[in-house]
């Protein structure tokens, strides 16, 4: 069995980054190259890492990934988790803070309610959410196929299976982890530009 949909919305908001960041400027028609033009203003890119991607400040090798994807200037040291700006007084962060599921620490019964900052070091510890995702969300592609025996041959199911493989496949568990675990249970082999699925078993 083949999927050969192809996305392209990634590739595509990562240029626009790109061009922002370095070049300062965009696409007037995003189809035709040669509406590149630049940006009426001087544009800043920022980023500050969520839940779902927090470990992409686990190492330099990472940081420097992002940072080309991004556009960001080459830099070295962590990635900022909030920005402060004084004219207008302005604090910005990602959110997850004030998610016990996705966040290391429940702070809704801590005073103050907003606190002025975090330890670093619960934004780097593992979260509920983090669970869920591997002992659930990831789950879910693996009983599809074991429920059904057909997707080969049914392009509604072919595509809700691809779905699934992609729906939470952006949340690093371990540094370094690049792929879905669901795909390497169902033994996934990446051929050129296409996913076949071949007969893996698990062997833990």
């Amino acid at each position: 069995m083949a999927i050969t949909r192809q996305f392209t919305a990634e590739p595509t908001a990562l240029q626009a980054f790109q061009r922002l960041g370095k070049d300062q400027s965009y696409l007037v028609d995003p189809d035709d190259p040669a509406s590149e033009t630049s940006f009426p203003v001087e544009v800043g890119i920022h980023y500050l890492p969520g839940n779902h991607d927090r470990l992409a400040n686990a190492t330099d090798r990472i940081r420097a990934r992002v940072r080309e994807l991004l556009g960001l200037s080459a830099q070295r040291g962590q990635f900022p988790h909030e920005l402060r700006f004084q004219d207008p007084a302005v604090l910005i962060r990602h959110g997850h803070e004030y998610d016990r599921y996705n966040f290391s620490v429940d702070h809704r019964h801590q005073p103050p309610v907003l606190p002025g900052s975090f330890p670093a070091v619960e934004y780097d510890d593992p979260t509920l959410g983090d669970f869920t995702t591997v002992e659930v969300a990831l789950q879910l592609a693996v009983l599809f196929r074991q429920h059904y025996d057909d997707i080969c041959s049914d392009p509604v199911k072919a595509q809700v299976y691809q779905r699934l493989l992609e729906f939470d496949d952006v949340r690093f568990v371990v540094a370094g982890h690049t792929h879905n675990p669901a795909m390497e249970l169902i033994g996934v082999a990446r051929n050129s530009d296409r996913y076949s699925y071949g007969k893996k078993t698990r062997s833990d």
